[in-house]
């Protein structure tokens, strides 16, 4: 029921931007705002109402901005602020706190706690039902490995093939039966694992022989090469604390020999420290020696002539250097050549399958023209590694080493590398892509204090569907490599497509 005198008349948005138009137009003109509200049965204030947003409308549009240049004007609506907060949870290690004070900052709208807290909520758990969906059946050789995040270990699995990040969950231990309960509900998206890359964990090694019995568990060489080098820097570290120590007691002994009293204990305490300091740089050397030695033996082919090795023969000279570096003493030093002895038949399994893969290429190409093009490949590894006193000869030996190729293969040089090359990159030997993962991981769970499995089940899921600004696999995302299926913006997969009148 309508009280008379207190009719009201219902514009059209046609009808509101006429009077807009013609209030903004006749401004000042005698009679104009009365006409117009006679014409339209509208009241005068409805009227100058009107006409302030059409001047304010065209005063937007023709009047030089004070503020610089207008890139674009953004509308928030409900999807776009939902959209915002999202991007900015995951996109970088950002609290709640942080997620409201970033959307303050972008559109100068203030968000309460418990709104943003129940969009991130949705969107976990709309993250969650997309990784569980996703198909694994394409994963064959992966890395896994566990960090921690305040104690509490975290399982993560990654597809050494498409960089696809399939496994990522927070557990209250570490034991084999730990990991088989997380690797066998992956078996119900249709995961199988032939080979898997690991440290030298033991609850890791039990859950994958439980879940995968007939998988190849590798060594990770990123591991054994990180140990090596740590005793190295130790052993580095102490030869300077050295050094500063005889020159000390050889400054003291200089002192003392200017003076007439007899300076014998002086004499032996200087030649104790010289002693003591030429058997440390001794050590040091001898260590750095065999690790380099050991670092070489790894590798798949002999740099000099690019011969390829056997697992069992790079099994056999790991154990021997590391009995080597036993005998050299020291607490650190021993740990590292018995775990270096240990690991020898895992770190080497890497080599047969790359053998019996490039065989394959023997019928097309001759075994001189593959190892040719193994060294070849080898070269440009150490050229890249090497200091710049190394680099001449590696370049020397490249050109000859490619001379040898172009006469051996003529036109196809290119070809049989590219096919060789491609051989060698799916060798799958180290775990460094997991250890990436977890370096990108690890600032967020510093954030969060305690992680959640909703935070994990929604990065999980940026970090798949992403698309990747650089890098070997740049313009695309783990999920299309997996699936096959492109992805141009991530937050859509989730549910949280653009407004079509954001913009």
């Amino acid at each position: 029921m309508i009280t008379p005198g207190f009719e009201t008349t219902q514009l059209s948005s046609f009808n509101s931007v006429r009077i807009a138009a013609l209030g903004a137009g006749l401004q000042g003109k005698y009679g104009a705002v009365a006409g117009i509200a006679r014409e339209f049965s509208v009241s005068r204030p409805t009227v100058y109402a009107k006409a302030e947003k059409g001047r304010a409308a065209l005063a937007q549009a023709f009047e030089p901005q004070e503020s610089g240049k207008v890139h674009a004007t953004v509308k928030v609506d409900e999807r776009t602020l939902h959209r915002a907060i999202v991007s900015c949870y995951v996109e970088g290690p950002n609290s709640v706190r942080d997620v409201q004070a970033l959307v303050e900052a972008f559109y100068g709208i203030h968000v309460g706690y418990g709104k943003v807290h129940a969009i991130l909520q949705k969107a976990q758990a709309c993250a969650a039902t997309f990784n569980r969906s996703a198909p694994l059946a394409r994963i064959r050789v992966a890395a896994l490995d566990e960090l921690f995040s305040q104690g509490d270990p975290v399982f993560a699995g990654l597809d050494l093939d498409t960089d696809y990040l399939f496994l990522l969950e927070h557990h209250g231990c570490r034991t084999g039966e730990e990991w088989a309960a997380a690797l066998g509900q992956k078996r119900r998206q249709r995961l199988d694992l032939e080979t898997v890359v690991k440290d030298a964990g033991f609850g890791l090694a039990a859950g994958v022989n439980m879940a995968f019995p007939q998988a190849s568990q590798r060594d990770d060489i990123f591991h054994a090469v990180y140990r090596l080098k740590e005793v190295r820097r130790w052993l580095e570290r102490k030869a300077w604390a050295e050094m500063e120590r005889f020159l000390a007691e050889e400054q003291a002994f200089e002192k003392v020999k200017a003076e007439e009293w007899p300076h014998y204990g002086a004499s032996q305490k200087f030649r104790r420290a010289r002693e003591q300091f030429e058997a440390v740089v001794d050590r040091h050397d001898e260590f750095e020696r065999l690790m380099n030695e050991a670092i070489d033996a790894m590798e798949f082919a002999d740099l000099e002539t690019g011969a390829l090795r056997t697992g069992n023969e790079q099994a056999v000279r790991i154990k021997a250097i590391a009995e080597c570096m036993a005998t050299l003493g020291g607490r650190k030093i021993k740990t590292v050549a018995r775990y270096l002895k240990n690991r020898a038949p895992g770190l080497a399994l890497y080599i047969d399958e790359l053998n019996a893969n490039l065989a394959h290429l023997t019928p097309r190409w001759s075994p001189e023209l593959v190892h040719a093009c193994c060294r070849f490949w080898r070269l440009g590894q150490e050229y890249r590694r090497g200091g710049s006193w190394k680099r001449k000869r590696f370049v020397l030996e490249a050109r000859s080493t490619v001379a040898a190729i172009i006469r051996m293969a003529g036109y196809k040089a290119n070809e049989v590398f590219d096919e060789v090359h491609a051989l060698i990159a799916r060798r799958h030997r180290a775990s460094s892509a997991v250890e990436s993962f977890n370096a990108l991981l690890r600032p967020y769970l510093h954030v969060h204090k305690r992680v959640s499995q909703g935070f994990l089940e929604l990065f999980m899921a940026w970090r798949n569907l992403r698309v990747r600004p650089m890098g070997k696999h740049k313009g695309t995302s783990a999920y299309e490599l997996l699936t096959g299926q492109k992805v141009n913006d991530w937050l859509t997969m989730l549910g949280y497509p653009p407004s079509e009148r954001a913009n």
